[in-house]
């Protein structure tokens, strides 16, 4: 075998090693001005990600531990993948890895309340974006930034969280007026 064979040959073996084992990873954490039960039960309702995830066209439950997501990809290309989640710790932790499907990822997101309402959100994402490195490549020259999206999703959950936590104060107040209302006419 010539050198330049050879060379080729252990460098096609080094892509596809590196191509099946390193995934893109990614960790941010955001602020929440919302109680932490508020935020966990909402992030935990994965049917719910297509309200604040612009990719997502669907969630839904396939089993006990498993749900199905269906999202738009570059190009116009749809993907689609079964997620189990791994890990459901109560106002914690939530963790998953994809099972089957276009996409592969494991992910982790941690909740603490850090504050009087306030929540402070984690994400941890390890993933291998359809046609692998190459499609980030070709994701980012279509002007799709894996790492702008993921802060822009958490910035609209950010804003679905902040808002369900007021309507619930308004509806509070309005249920505490109506009460002292009802207390004074008496």
């Amino acid at each position: 075998m010539s050198d330049s064979r050879r060379t080729f040959c252990i460098f096609h073996f080094a892509f596809l090693i590196t191509e099946r084992f390193i995934m893109e990873r990614t960790e941010k954490s955001i602020e929440i001005n919302a109680p932490l039960n508020v935020v966990f039960d909402l992030y935990s309702n994965f049917e719910n990600f297509p309200k604040w995830m612009k990719h997502i066209k669907e969630v839904r439950r396939t089993g006990e531990n498993y749900t199905r997501w269906t999202a738009d990809a570059p190009l116009g290309i749809n993907v689609e993948w079964e997620a189990e989640t791994t890990a459901l710790e109560l106002n914690r932790r939530i963790a998953w890895q994809t099972v089957r499907g276009d996409v592969e990822m494991k992910g982790e997101v941690t909740f603490a309340a850090s504050g009087s309402n306030k929540t402070s959100m984690h994400v941890a994402l390890g993933y291998k974006p359809p046609a692998g490195h190459l499609g980030t490549l070709v994701a980012k020259l279509f002007g799709n930034d894996p790492e702008k999206e993921i802060d822009e999703e958490l910035q609209r959950f950010k804003k679905l969280a902040e808002r369900i936590t007021a309507r619930q104060s308004r509806q509070e107040a309005s249920k505490k007026r109506s009460r002292l209302a009802k207390r004074q006419a008496a």
